[in-house]
């Protein structure tokens, strides 16, 4: 983990990037960056298939650990699966796997720390609401990555790490 990172100050709501500007600038994309997309979309149909396919072996593996619930997408539907979206047992369970997982390098993370309301950057412009699904959600979830430099070890610690926070 790099000396004084977000994580390591424990300022999750950075450490995930939520804190973000309200006006996000666009850009004009160049004409070089252009070329690249066009090249790069002949190999993005074998690429999205190779994620879709590491997605679903994983997916086999966290089937085996009776308290990890991966969130999957509508029936019938296919995804890009650039990452698994996971609910825990428990508040706790997540955090003994992240504690153990997300400063390792090995994918994990959370997508967002807090609901809508909760984010202090946010009032004013999210109604202060009770929104007791959404904390229960925000409070269980974790994600882990689909990288195609993900090893066996990688998966297999990952596999362990998730098994242990349930115990």
């Amino acid at each position: 983990m790099l000396p004084n990172s977000a994580l390591q100050r424990g300022d999750l709501e950075e450490a995930v990037g939520d804190i973000f500007p309200l006006e996000i600038p666009q850009h004009r994309v160049s004409q070089w960056r252009q070329n690249i997309r066009a090249h790069a979309a002949r190999r993005l149909p074998a690429f999205l298939q190779a994620g879709r396919l590491r997605a679903l072996q994983l997916r086999v593996q966290l089937a085996q650990l009776p308290a990890v619930e991966v969130v999957d997408g509508l029936a019938g539907t296919g995804g890009t699966w650039p990452m698994l979206m996971l609910l825990l047992p428990s508040q706790r369970a997540r955090d003994a796997a992240l504690k153990n997982l997300w400063p390792r390098g090995l994918g994990a993370s959370r997508m967002f720390i807090h609901a809508l309301p909760d984010y202090a950057y946010l009032r004013g412009i999210v109604p202060a609401t009770d929104v007791p699904n959404a904390r229960a959600f925000a409070a269980r979830m974790l994600t882990l990555g689909n990288s195609a430099w993900q090893t066996r070890e990688d998966t297999a610690e990952i596999l362990r790490a998730l098994a242990d926070a349930q115990a």
